[in-house]
């Protein structure tokens, strides 16, 4: 589903909704500061907007190089669109 005013789409499949809030919450426990609805929706806005995430990855790998694509990809999404800014590109993006 997209929305008509910005064309950012919002829906995710359930399975890829699991992983993401597991990827959140992940990063919610190891730090604090963060927080986990907006981690959620921050992830699977990139994520649906044309940077597709390796949810299962992120689950994996040690918590510094999480750190960097959730930190990079919250301080370098547009609000917009959805779509990262800068030349960010996550560790974990599906090429």
């Amino acid at each position: 589903m997209e929305n008509s005013l910005t064309n950012k789409k919002y829906l995710m499949p359930k399975g890829e909704l699991r992983k993401v809030t597991a990827v959140a919450t992940r990063m919610v426990v190891e730090d604090n500061r963060f927080d986990l609805t907006d981690s959620i929706i921050t992830l699977s806005v990139v994520h649906l907007n044309g940077n597709p995430l390796d949810f299962d990855k992120m689950l994996s790998v040690d918590i510094s190089d999480l750190a960097h694509d959730v930190i990079g990809i919250m301080d370098n999404m547009c609000r917009d669109t959805g779509r990262l800014l800068n030349d960010f590109i996550p560790k974990f993006s599906i090429k």
